[in-house]
């Protein structure tokens, strides 16, 4: 992959809020995950929800990532993140 099609990517993850691993790192798997965010807006880790592709079906990642990103928002708040 090309630095500016990487650029490209992170940009796009930032958008959504999250990132998809469609059988990149492993064939038959999928994962959704999410950054989780500290009281300075630092990212401190990472949640994720990994299964098959017959368990992650295309059709499911969008209410998986929804539900990834609510969680990984409810942990930074607990965290401090986004108060003043």
């Amino acid at each position: 992959m090309s630095i500016n099609r990487l650029k490209q990517e992170f940009s796009r993850i930032r958008e959504l809020g999250y990132t998809l691993d469609d059988e990149e790192d492993e064939i038959g798997l999928r994962c959704i995950g999410a950054p989780v965010f500290d009281d300075s807006e630092r990212v401190v880790a990472a949640i994720s929800v990994s299964g098959t592709t017959a368990q992650i079906s295309m059709d499911r990642v969008q209410g998986l990532a929804r539900t990834v990103k609510k969680t990984a928002a409810a942990i930074s708040s607990q965290l401090g993140y986004g108060k003043p």
